[in-house]
Protein backbone atom coordinates (compact mmCIF):
# COMPACT_ATOMS: atom_id res chain seq x y z
CA UNK A 1 0.00 0.00 0.00
CA UNK A 2 1.20 3.55 -0.95
CA UNK A 3 1.50 6.22 1.91
CA UNK A 4 1.88 9.05 -0.52
CA UNK A 5 0.29 12.27 0.81
CA UNK A 6 -1.13 12.73 -2.51
CA UNK A 7 -3.18 9.69 -1.95
CA UNK A 8 -4.37 10.94 1.39
CA UNK A 9 -8.72 10.96 1.56
CA UNK A 10 -8.82 11.49 -2.08
CA UNK A 11 -9.62 7.59 -2.43
CA UNK A 12 -11.64 4.95 -0.71
CA UNK A 13 -9.90 4.01 2.76
CA UNK A 14 -6.56 2.59 3.65
CA UNK A 15 -7.97 -0.08 5.73
CA UNK A 16 -10.85 -0.31 7.81
CA UNK A 17 -10.71 -2.09 11.89
CA UNK A 18 -13.12 -4.02 13.20
CA UNK A 19 -13.71 -2.50 17.26
CA UNK A 20 -16.57 -2.68 19.51
CA UNK A 21 -18.94 -4.69 16.56
CA UNK A 22 -18.22 -1.52 13.92
CA UNK A 23 -15.74 -1.21 11.13
CA UNK A 24 -13.03 1.99 11.99
CA UNK A 25 -12.32 3.01 8.71
CA UNK A 26 -8.52 4.86 8.83
CA UNK A 27 -6.12 6.46 5.97
CA UNK A 28 -1.83 5.75 7.03
CA UNK A 29 0.49 8.40 5.09
CA UNK A 30 3.65 9.20 5.13
CA UNK A 31 6.96 7.80 6.74
CA UNK A 32 8.84 9.05 9.98
CA UNK A 33 7.26 10.00 14.30
CA UNK A 34 3.40 8.52 13.78
CA UNK A 35 0.97 11.20 14.69
CA UNK A 36 -2.60 10.46 14.81
CA UNK A 37 -5.68 13.12 13.68
CA UNK A 38 -8.96 12.80 15.95
CA UNK A 39 -11.86 14.63 14.18
CA UNK A 40 -15.25 16.42 15.60
CA UNK A 41 -18.78 15.91 15.93
CA UNK A 42 -20.04 13.90 13.20
CA UNK A 43 -17.13 15.57 11.18
CA UNK A 44 -15.75 12.76 8.18
CA UNK A 45 -11.84 12.61 8.19
CA UNK A 46 -12.65 14.29 4.36
CA UNK A 47 -12.77 17.56 6.35
CA UNK A 48 -8.98 17.55 7.54
CA UNK A 49 -8.64 19.12 3.34
CA UNK A 50 -4.88 19.64 3.10
CA UNK A 51 -3.79 19.45 6.66
CA UNK A 52 -2.92 15.86 6.99
CA UNK A 53 -1.03 15.94 3.59
CA UNK A 54 0.92 18.80 4.86
CA UNK A 55 1.98 17.50 7.97
CA UNK A 56 3.21 14.07 6.18
CA UNK A 57 4.86 16.15 4.00
CA UNK A 58 6.86 17.75 6.93
CA UNK A 59 7.96 14.28 8.00
CA UNK A 60 5.34 12.28 9.95
CA UNK A 61 3.09 9.32 9.30
CA UNK A 62 0.22 10.30 9.51
CA UNK A 63 -2.86 8.36 10.73
CA UNK A 64 -6.42 10.18 10.07
CA UNK A 65 -9.53 7.78 11.74
CA UNK A 66 -12.76 8.09 10.72
CA UNK A 67 -14.96 8.07 14.24
CA UNK A 68 -18.00 5.78 14.54
CA UNK A 69 -20.92 7.02 13.00
CA UNK A 70 -19.23 9.56 10.53
CA UNK A 71 -17.59 9.28 7.32
CA UNK A 72 -16.49 6.04 5.96
CA UNK A 73 -16.76 3.95 9.62
CA UNK A 74 -19.59 2.22 10.45
CA UNK A 75 -22.94 2.91 11.70
CA UNK A 76 -24.13 2.33 15.37
CA UNK A 77 -26.73 0.55 16.96
CA UNK A 78 -26.82 1.74 20.47
CA UNK A 79 -24.89 4.44 22.21
CA UNK A 80 -21.89 4.61 23.56
CA UNK A 81 -19.11 6.48 25.31
CA UNK A 82 -16.22 8.11 24.81
CA UNK A 83 -14.31 5.44 26.48
CA UNK A 84 -15.65 3.50 23.22
CA UNK A 85 -14.45 5.97 20.94
CA UNK A 86 -10.75 6.02 22.26
CA UNK A 87 -10.73 2.34 22.08
CA UNK A 88 -11.49 2.60 18.54
CA UNK A 89 -8.77 4.51 18.60
CA UNK A 90 -6.26 2.19 20.22
CA UNK A 91 -7.56 -1.01 17.79
CA UNK A 92 -6.73 1.25 14.50
CA UNK A 93 -2.99 1.49 16.41
CA UNK A 94 -2.83 -1.86 17.38
CA UNK A 95 -3.47 -2.77 13.86
CA UNK A 96 -1.05 -0.90 12.66
CA UNK A 97 1.59 -2.06 15.22
CA UNK A 98 1.79 1.35 16.66
CA UNK A 99 3.12 2.11 20.11
CA UNK A 100 2.98 5.54 20.67
CA UNK A 101 2.01 8.24 19.05
CA UNK A 102 1.73 12.31 18.69
CA UNK A 103 -1.83 12.97 19.05
CA UNK A 104 -3.78 15.50 17.52
CA UNK A 105 -7.29 16.39 18.07
CA UNK A 106 -9.85 18.59 17.62
CA UNK A 107 -13.13 19.42 19.33
CA UNK A 108 -14.68 15.99 19.87
CA UNK A 109 -11.52 14.72 18.83
CA UNK A 110 -9.89 16.35 21.40
CA UNK A 111 -12.44 14.75 23.97
CA UNK A 112 -11.41 11.76 22.55
CA UNK A 113 -7.08 12.52 22.61
CA UNK A 114 -7.84 13.28 26.12
CA UNK A 115 -9.41 10.03 26.99
CA UNK A 116 -6.86 8.11 25.15
CA UNK A 117 -4.49 9.80 26.81
CA UNK A 118 -5.87 8.71 30.57
CA UNK A 119 -7.03 5.35 29.95
CA UNK A 120 -3.90 4.20 27.69
CA UNK A 121 -0.68 7.12 28.67
CA UNK A 122 1.89 4.75 27.04
CA UNK A 123 0.39 5.11 23.61
CA UNK A 124 0.27 8.91 23.85
CA UNK A 125 3.89 10.79 23.42
CA UNK A 126 2.60 13.89 23.55
CA UNK A 127 -1.18 16.05 22.46
CA UNK A 128 -2.28 18.62 20.64
CA UNK A 129 -5.85 19.58 22.05
CA UNK A 130 -7.67 22.01 19.74
CA UNK A 131 -10.81 23.62 20.52
CA UNK A 132 -12.36 21.21 22.93
CA UNK A 133 -13.76 21.15 26.57
CA UNK A 134 -12.90 18.78 29.86
CA UNK A 135 -16.10 18.01 29.87
CA UNK A 136 -18.60 17.22 33.47
CA UNK A 137 -19.08 20.39 35.85
CA UNK A 138 -16.13 22.80 34.28
CA UNK A 139 -17.85 22.83 30.77
CA UNK A 140 -18.92 25.87 30.01
CA UNK A 141 -21.76 26.37 27.00
CA UNK A 142 -23.40 28.83 24.99
CA UNK A 143 -26.91 27.28 25.16
CA UNK A 144 -28.55 29.76 22.94
CA UNK A 145 -25.84 28.51 20.70
CA UNK A 146 -26.60 25.23 20.44
CA UNK A 147 -30.31 25.14 20.43
CA UNK A 148 -29.74 27.25 17.16
CA UNK A 149 -26.99 25.13 16.04
CA UNK A 150 -29.34 21.55 16.83
CA UNK A 151 -32.89 23.16 15.24
CA UNK A 152 -31.59 24.25 11.77
CA UNK A 153 -33.24 22.52 8.72
CA UNK A 154 -30.99 20.26 7.60
CA UNK A 155 -33.17 19.25 4.52
CA UNK A 156 -30.60 21.00 2.21
CA UNK A 157 -27.53 19.46 2.85
CA UNK A 158 -25.09 21.56 1.39
CA UNK A 159 -27.11 24.54 2.62
CA UNK A 160 -27.30 22.89 6.32
CA UNK A 161 -23.45 22.66 6.19
CA UNK A 162 -22.72 26.68 4.83
CA UNK A 163 -24.69 27.56 7.36
CA UNK A 164 -22.88 25.65 10.49
CA UNK A 165 -19.89 26.07 9.37
CA UNK A 166 -20.87 30.28 9.07
CA UNK A 167 -22.19 29.84 12.46
CA UNK A 168 -19.05 28.49 14.16
CA UNK A 169 -16.00 30.22 12.66
CA UNK A 170 -14.57 33.49 13.61
CA UNK A 171 -16.07 37.11 12.57
CA UNK A 172 -16.21 37.59 8.72
CA UNK A 173 -14.07 34.15 8.08
CA UNK A 174 -16.84 32.99 5.66
CA UNK A 175 -16.81 36.28 3.32
CA UNK A 176 -12.95 36.25 3.81
CA UNK A 177 -12.28 32.83 2.55
CA UNK A 178 -14.82 31.84 -0.14
CA UNK A 179 -12.88 29.06 -1.39
CA UNK A 180 -11.85 27.35 1.60
CA UNK A 181 -15.36 27.77 2.73
CA UNK A 182 -16.35 25.47 -0.60
CA UNK A 183 -13.80 23.05 0.07
CA UNK A 184 -15.23 22.56 3.57
CA UNK A 185 -18.93 22.48 2.56
CA UNK A 186 -18.18 20.35 -0.09
CA UNK A 187 -15.79 17.28 2.24
CA UNK A 188 -18.63 17.69 4.60
CA UNK A 189 -21.76 17.37 2.91
CA UNK A 190 -20.44 14.64 0.67
CA UNK A 191 -20.80 12.53 4.01
CA UNK A 192 -23.41 13.60 5.88
CA UNK A 193 -24.24 11.85 8.87
CA UNK A 194 -27.99 11.47 9.84
CA UNK A 195 -30.10 12.65 12.46
CA UNK A 196 -29.21 9.41 14.51
CA UNK A 197 -25.12 9.42 14.57
CA UNK A 198 -25.57 12.75 15.36
CA UNK A 199 -27.85 12.75 18.68
CA UNK A 200 -25.53 9.69 19.34
CA UNK A 201 -22.19 11.51 19.34
CA UNK A 202 -23.56 14.09 21.42
CA UNK A 203 -24.70 12.00 24.24
CA UNK A 204 -20.73 10.38 24.40
CA UNK A 205 -19.78 14.09 24.54
CA UNK A 206 -22.53 15.05 27.01
CA UNK A 207 -21.05 12.16 29.20
CA UNK A 208 -17.61 12.69 28.97
CA UNK A 209 -15.68 14.25 31.79
CA UNK A 210 -11.61 14.39 32.57
CA UNK A 211 -12.09 16.45 35.32
CA UNK A 212 -10.88 14.59 38.16
CA UNK A 213 -8.23 12.67 36.04
CA UNK A 214 -6.26 15.52 33.90
CA UNK A 215 -4.47 16.51 36.63
CA UNK A 216 -2.30 13.25 37.00
CA UNK A 217 -1.83 13.27 33.22
CA UNK A 218 1.93 13.79 32.68
CA UNK A 219 1.74 13.81 28.55
CA UNK A 220 3.03 16.85 27.26
CA UNK A 221 0.24 19.07 26.05
CA UNK A 222 -0.45 21.61 23.73
CA UNK A 223 -3.80 23.37 23.93
CA UNK A 224 -5.14 26.03 21.22
CA UNK A 225 -8.29 27.73 21.32
CA UNK A 226 -9.63 30.26 18.39
CA UNK A 227 -10.56 33.31 21.44
CA UNK A 228 -14.23 34.13 19.06
CA UNK A 229 -15.10 30.28 19.35
CA UNK A 230 -18.80 30.16 19.84
CA UNK A 231 -18.91 26.34 19.94
CA UNK A 232 -16.85 25.64 22.29
CA UNK A 233 -15.90 28.64 24.50
CA UNK A 234 -12.27 29.64 24.91
CA UNK A 235 -13.05 29.04 28.76
CA UNK A 236 -12.79 25.55 27.92
CA UNK A 237 -9.34 25.77 26.63
CA UNK A 238 -8.17 27.62 29.84
CA UNK A 239 -9.52 24.72 32.02
CA UNK A 240 -7.92 21.82 30.44
CA UNK A 241 -4.60 23.72 30.12
CA UNK A 242 -4.95 24.61 33.74
CA UNK A 243 -6.10 21.07 35.00
CA UNK A 244 -2.86 18.95 33.13
CA UNK A 245 0.22 20.18 34.81
CA UNK A 246 2.82 22.00 32.76
CA UNK A 247 0.36 22.27 29.45
CA UNK A 248 0.81 25.36 27.35
CA UNK A 249 -2.09 27.19 26.10
CA UNK A 250 -2.23 29.53 22.64
CA UNK A 251 -4.97 31.45 22.35
CA UNK A 252 -5.43 32.68 18.50
CA UNK A 253 -7.09 36.22 18.13
CA UNK A 254 -10.31 36.70 15.97
CA UNK A 255 -10.88 32.80 15.34
CA UNK A 256 -13.62 30.69 15.61
CA UNK A 257 -13.91 27.19 16.69
CA UNK A 258 -12.13 25.46 13.08
CA UNK A 259 -8.96 26.88 13.73
CA UNK A 260 -7.01 24.48 11.50
CA UNK A 261 -9.17 26.02 8.47
CA UNK A 262 -9.03 29.27 9.48
CA UNK A 263 -5.46 29.64 10.84
CA UNK A 264 -3.97 26.43 9.06
CA UNK A 265 -0.22 28.41 8.77
CA UNK A 266 -0.51 29.20 12.45
CA UNK A 267 -1.40 25.70 13.99
CA UNK A 268 1.04 23.98 11.50
CA UNK A 269 3.67 26.37 12.85
CA UNK A 270 2.59 25.67 16.89
CA UNK A 271 2.82 22.25 15.93
CA UNK A 272 6.00 21.95 14.45
CA UNK A 273 7.34 24.00 17.26
CA UNK A 274 5.86 21.86 20.01
CA UNK A 275 6.40 18.19 18.49
CA UNK A 276 10.36 16.95 19.25
CA UNK A 277 12.41 16.69 16.16
CA UNK A 278 11.23 14.37 13.57
CA UNK A 279 12.53 11.17 13.00
CA UNK A 280 12.91 11.74 8.92
CA UNK A 281 13.49 15.31 7.38
CA UNK A 282 10.58 16.46 5.46
CA UNK A 283 10.78 15.92 1.93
Amino acid sequence: MSRSPAMLLDAEPHGKVRSGGIDIAYWDVGEGEPLTLLTGLTTPAAAWGPFPSIIASMGYRVIVIDNRDAGCSGRSAGDYTMTEMAGDVISVLDHLDIASTFMVGISMGGMIAQKVGIDHPERVSRMVLIGTDPGGSLRVVDEDFWLGFLTLDASDPESYIREILSRMTGPGFADRDPAMMDMAVKARSSQLADAGCLSRQLQACQSFSAVEDLPGVKIPTLVIHGDCDPMILPENGRQIAGLIPGAELVMLSGIGHLSPMEAPAEILSHIQRFLPARAKESA
